[in-house]
């Protein structure tokens, strides 16, 4: 289940450039994989992998991914 959940909430080591988040963030899915779904999708828009390789990071109000 945390493969099947890392394929829709996907983030990468190359966009992140911080190999403990994505172990966080596996951990994460571990975690949560046979739980709540709704818990799941709130840790996961959260989560620093999640948040930088979104870009979001970098986004700012009225100009998203303006830096």
């Amino acid at each position: 289940m945390t493969l099947f959940w890392h394929g829709l909430f996907t983030s990468g080591l190359i966009e992140t450039k911080n190999p403990n988040w994505i172990v966080a963030q596996d951990a994460l899915l571990r975690r949560e994989a046979m739980g709540n779904y709704k818990r799941l999708t709130h840790a996961i828009i959260h989560d620093p992998a999640m948040i930088k390789y979104l870009n979001n990071d970098d986004n700012v109000k009225g100009h998203p991914m303006k830096t």
